[in-house]
């Protein structure tokens, strides 16, 4: 099973005022966190988000692509995000200069594929996942991720190193 790991990305100003190692490192301090509605960020951030004085510097977005300008304007710190989604976003947005990764990894779930059970047959999955298997053995997962994906890639993850 391939992971997907949230991040924490920040201004590189935000990386130069705030030391973070983990997402408690916030506590405390006047980092302002871009928070996704509706993600599911994991039971580290459930426990912090519960916390006044953690959800008080919390600013909630519906679209991360308005959340990368928010950062680089300054009205946010960081962003938790998808790792390789976030990486390719800032790529096409030209901010790879602007945002950095940080080591604070918020969560590994496991990375799916979903379908919908009202519009796609079971057989229709069952085919998707031996090509998915096929790709992944033969090489050819590799060489389109490398293609388009700005990271090192690691089958094991499916995803960056």
């Amino acid at each position: 099973m391939s992971s997907s790991p949230n991040v924490l990305f920040v201004s590189t100003h935000a990386s130069k005022t705030y030391r973070l190692s983990r997402l408690t490192d916030i506590l405390g301090t006047s980092f302002k966190l871009g928070a996704q509605i509706g993600v599911n960020y994991g039971p580290e951030y459930d426990a912090l988000i519960a916390q006044p004085a953690f959800a008080a510097n919390v600013t909630p977005f519906t679209s991360r692509r308005g959340a990368w300008k928010m950062l680089t304007q300054g009205h946010i710190d960081g962003i938790i995000a998808d790792e390789v989604t976030a990486l390719v976003e800032l790529q096409q947005l030209g901010l790879t200069a602007a945002v950095v990764r940080t080591p604070v990894t918020v969560s590994i779930a496991p990375g799916r594929v979903a379908f919908s059970k009202a519009s796609v047959s079971p057989d229709f999955v069952a085919a998707f996942d031996r090509a998915l298997d096929t790709a992944v053995t033969s090489g050819k997962y590799r060489e389109i991720w490398e293609r388009y994906v700005p990271c090192q890639v690691s089958i094991e993850k499916l995803g960056c190193k």
